[in-house]
């Protein structure tokens, strides 16, 4: 008898297989994906199969597939299975982005805090139907996002000793 060694449990593999799903159907049909990806069409299938818990998309191709569609949905959820938060770095902008970048940061910020204190506001909990109702991790996400973009400015002002204008 094999005894399945694996540190995760089967929740957290299924996670993943849902995560290959929502990724590569921004492709479309798997033929665009595996197209895209080149690879063969029932490599794609066994990636986002529930049935292929041995078949999982290779770092790689989940680098190519974040690449060219510009979302990290599955890289999201390894880092999340992990423990982690994956945070997009955006590009540092040129003049005039400061009060823009201000103001979105403070948006996403409050909308987080707001969604956080709607779940809150009924019984003092946060339940899992709440954390998907008000999508709270994407307000969450989205919140971070923007305070990293923030930060990527700072530190590109140290780096370059010049001056961000508002």
């Amino acid at each position: 008898m094999v005894i399945d060694m694996r540190p995760f449990s089967l929740s957290t593999y299924q996670a993943l297989k849902t995560a290959t799903r929502a990724q590569l159907s921004r492709f479309g049909k798997q033929e665009n994906a595996a197209e895209a990806l080149s690879t063969v069409q029932s490599a794609v299938s066994d990636w986002a199969s529930a049935n292929r818990m041995d078949r999982f998309m290779p770092v790689d191709k989940m680098m190519d597939a974040a690449a060219l569609t510009g979302e990290a949905d599955l890289l999201r959820a390894v880092a999340s299975e992990l423990g982690y938060t994956l945070v997009a770095m955006p590009r540092v902008e040129g003049d005039g982005v400061l009060v823009k970048r201000l103001g979105q940061m403070a948006k996403e910020t409050s909308e987080a805090i707001a969604a956080i204190a709607n779940a809150l506001a009924t019984d003092g909990d946060i339940t899992p139907k709440e954390v998907r109702e008000l999508d709270l991790e994407n307000q969450l996400n989205e919140a971070i996002e923007q305070m990293v973009g923030m930060r990527s400015l700072v530190r590109e002002v140290r780096r370059t000793g010049e001056r961000a204008h508002g």
